[in-house]
Formats: structure tokens, sequence, C-alpha cells
């Protein structure tokens, strides 16, 4: 594709400022054509885009202009088209030897009919692999990693991990309506299934529900809201078929906070959460 036309008192003088390109100090893209698949142009003339960009060195030394893919592009107006079949064609003329020399670069592209524009295409993301764990039962359960499924799988499945009474794991998915003991089912149901699927496989894990607030009202107030929202997760289990002698639920108001200031609205949000301690496994 590349054509050479070298005319000059020193044919080899000349082929040797071909090969070389301009190199003065003005000059600073130089971008080849193996950039590009070079593709035959079918659209009609009116879908094909063309330009040219050449730069000249004087000496060897002086380069003025630009003989890039990059400026053969913006010549071709190609910015913010989409583009497919790009072909590329690079051209050399010596005149007197190395005294002076053109290069160009010349581009022919086909616009994608009804394409978006590159600078507007939003990259398509794969969608998230659901990773499961497959209890003995039989169920696979899905949850968040690091979410309160997986964690407390994690810690039954250890032996090397004991009971004690400061582990305890937050629901991440279950929900109450402000000032509310009333569980929101549809939001909560899969999570709440989620625990009862695991205590069914491990039937001699037994749990502590707790309750939490913020700071935000009484604390006499806050400490029954939290004893509700515990009981009406362990009657939730329950209901699910979970032996109620293996949950033991109980309020903390706003003791025991994970954000100690309790000074902002996300420190108070992480305030408020149920949770659950392994007593027995």
């Amino acid at each position: 594709m590349k054509t050479w036309l070298s005319l000059g008192l020193s044919g080899v003088v000349a082929a040797a400022g071909c090969a070389a390109g301009p190199v003065g100090s003005l000059f600073t893209s130089v971008k080849g054509p193996r950039q590009f698949d070079p593709g035959e142009t079918t659209n009609p003339a009116s879908a094909v885009i063309s330009g040219e960009s050449c730069s000249m060195s004087i000496l060897g030394l002086i380069a003025l202009g630009d003989w890039s893919v990059d400026a053969a592009m913006r010549a071709a107006g190609a910015e913010g088209k989409t583009l497919k079949n790009v072909a590329v064609d690079t051209r050399t003329m010596t005149i007197l030897g190395s005294l002076y020399g053109n290069y160009c670069t010349n581009i022919t592209a086909q616009v994608v009919e009804g394409g978006t524009p590159m600078a507007e295409m939003t990259p398509v993301e794969a969608a998230p692999v659901v990773v499961g764990r497959k209890l003995s039962t039989g169920l696979v359960v899905k949850g968040n990693e690091g979410g309160i499924e997986y964690s407390l799988l994690d810690f039954v499945q250890d032996p090397n991990r004991p009971v004690d009474k400061t582990t305890w794991f937050n629901f991440d998915r279950v929900v109450f309506p402000t000032g509310s003991a009333e569980i929101d089912m549809e939001a909560s149901k899969e999570q709440l299934s989620n625990i009862h699927e695991i205590l069914k496989a491990y039937p001699n894990v037994k749990l502590k529900v707790g309750g939490y607030t913020d700071n935000t009202g009484s604390a006499a107030t806050n400490k029954k809201l939290s004893g509700q929202r515990a009981s009406a997760v362990a009657a939730a289990l329950k209901n699910l078929g979970t032996d109620g002698a293996r949950l033991d639920p109980e309020g903390y108001g706003p003791e025991h906070p994970l954000c100690p200031a309790n000074d902002t609205p996300d420190c108070r949000a992480q305030n408020r959460r149920l949770a659950v301690r392994v007593t027995a496994k």
C-alpha cells in the first residue's frame, strides 16, 4: 500500500531520507499505519470520508506540519463518528537528495450509518456472576460477599472459630419503616429465608438476635423499639419454620454504637441495625 517516489541527485541518500521520515524538532506525533486493519471500502461515496496530512522536512533538521494518523483523521472529520474499514496509506517524496522531503498520510474510512458517536458510547459491563453457597440440604444460598449469609456460614463452618460474645453479623437486607417494628417483607423476605435455610442445614446453631438504634429520641423509647424489631425478626424466622427455642431476641437501643459520634446521617444509619450472634454451633 505504500508508494515511494524518489527524485534527486543521489538515490541512496534519498532512500535513506525516506525511510527515516522527518526528524525536525517541531515534528512530534508520527503514528504508523499498522494501528488499523486496512479493508475494502464498499459503501457509497457519500458514506466514505477521507483526509490527508503532510509534513515538510528541510535538511532533515526542520520539520513543519504533521503526517500522523491522528492528523489525517482530523482532516477527514472523523471525530465523533463510528468507523470501519479504515485504510491508511503513507506517501513520501524526496527531492534533491535529502535536502527536502514531503511526507503524507492518507486516511479513507467507511462511516457506520446510524452508529453511536464514539464519545457517547457507554461501555457494556458484563452481568455480575451470582455466587452461591450450597448447603447440605441441597439449597444454594445467594447473598452479597461480606453480607450476613456468607459471614455467618464462614463462622459456623470453621471449627477454629469458637462461640464468643463479641462476634456479630449485621443484616444488610432486612428493612423496617422509620419508627416502626413491622418488617418490610417484600424487601426482607429473601434474606430472612436464607438465614432460615442456614439454620435448617446446621441444626445445632442457635442465635442471639440484637436490635439497635441511633441516639435520636429517648433512650427508653429506642430500647423498646429495638427490642420489638429483634422480636419481629425472630417471629419471621419462626414463621418460616425455625424453632423459636433457637432464637433469643433482645433490644439494646442506642447501646454499643458502631459509630460512637452519632452526629451525621451516615453515622446514625450505621447504628440503626439488626444483627445476630452465634450462641451455639
